[in-house]
């Protein structure tokens, strides 16, 4: 079925038009990074420009980040130390939010004042590839049967995220991505850029599926929340295994972004069992939910995620589980993930227990009243 849903895809690819890219936020970023000292209307420039916003609300995905601090970093980028910048609450969120901008975002801004030629360089480099059709066709092949809305894609520069879809807006990050290659955290390979439009544009198309499901179910905030960290590891696991690492495990495990998390996936599959019996038992919530979540923002979900997909994916057929077939049947029905995974025979399975009762999240017919 897979080859037959790519097939008629390219066809269709092949008669339109040449996707546009949106670079005005890169455009403005480039310009402030060139001057001596940023002027205020340079600043005012970059905040206006529509890149800017999905940076920032890329950020208040894990984290609380108001422009006016984004503001505060972007007219501190030629200063040898990065500004002091409060929480604007006492939470978790808001905590992590500040981390992400002096450790992450500040130092990249600083770095890229005495990159402007490479970046320069890189974004001229992207402009001319052609990573609209070719991300919908790679997100296409490893989707169920879905129409994927329009995507509007941007070239950014200035975030934590090397790459991130808010709603139908996608973005690819120069400075971000160039900026942790030279420190040896990330690769920015120029043949591998139109696999982060893809990956993205498979969020795109797979979150249509998880809201049309999650409509249907009865959730209350802790079903809803445990249906939402099953629903986010299919989606970056998905993604991540097989548009990045295109089915292979240890190619990912040699990528620097993921690395550290695979380094003991045994460890990495308990982690996410223990959060997830601690929401589903509420003795984690709040800002004790975000600090259990803490160490695996960034790439936590995608590995662990990975995992369990390699399993699924891999699993001979001679059981319940039939590769691919098993495969979407999980992306269009997250709270399977752990029964499927199970069924794979991976070396770490997952508790039987745990993993039946996520299956029925939001059943009211079929769940039990509360989880024990």
């Amino acid at each position: 079925m897979r080859s037959f849903i790519v097939l008629a895809f390219v066809v269709a690819c092949s008669k339109s038009a040449r996707t546009n890219v949106d670079a005005t936020q890169a455009d403005a970023m480039l310009a402030l990074l060139k001057a001596p000292a940023p002027a205020p209307a340079q600043v005012d420039a970059v905040m206006a420009a529509p890149g800017t916003a999905l940076i920032v609300a890329q950020q208040n995905l894990s984290r609380r980040v108001t422009a006016e601090q984004y503001r505060t970093v972007l007219s501190a980028i030629a200063m040898e130390r990065a500004p002091a910048i409060a929480p604007v609450d006492d939470s978790e969120r808001a905590k992590r939010g500040v981390t992400g901008l002096v450790d992450d975002v500040w130092p990249a801004l600083h770095w890229g004042t005495a990159q402007t030629g490479l970046l320069a360089k890189r974004l001229a480099l992207i402009r001319a590839l052609d990573v609209g059709g070719g991300s919908m066709q790679r997100a296409r092949a490893w989707l169920p049967e879905v129409t994927i809305p329009e995507v509007r894609l941007h070239i950014v520069m200035g975030g934590r995220a090397g790459a991130a879809a808010i709603d139908r807006d996608i973005y690819f990050d120069v400075l971000a991505m160039s900026y942790r290659e030279s420190r040896g955290v990330a690769k920015f390979e120029p043949s591998e850029i139109t696999e982060f439009f893809a990956h993205e544009t498979h969020h795109v198309g797979l979150g249509v599926l998880t809201k049309q499901q999650r409509a249907t179910l009865t959730l209350d905030e802790t079903s809803g929340r445990a249906y939402d960290l099953l629903a986010m590891l299919v989606a970056e696991g998905s993604a991540t295994y097989f548009i990045n690492a295109k089915q292979d495990l240890a190619k990912l495990a040699s990528d620097p972004q993921y690395a550290s998390h695979l380094a003991n996936r045994r460890q990495l599959i308990a982690t996410y069992e223990e959060i997830l019996h601690g929401v589903l038992g509420k003795t984690l919530s709040g800002d004790a939910y975000e600090a259990a979540l803490t160490p695996l923002v960034g790439s936590g979900f995608h590995s662990a995620g990975a995992v369990m997909f390699d399993a699924i994916y891999r699993a001979d057929g001679r059981g319940r589980v039939e590769g691919l077939a098993a495969v979407l049947d999980v992306m269009r029905d997250p709270r399977q993930l752990f029964v499927v995974y199970n069924r794979a025979k991976p070396d770490r399975p997952v508790d039987a227990k745990l993993a039946a009762h996520l299956a029925r999240l939001g059943d009211v017919s079929a769940a039990p009243a509360r989880y024990e």
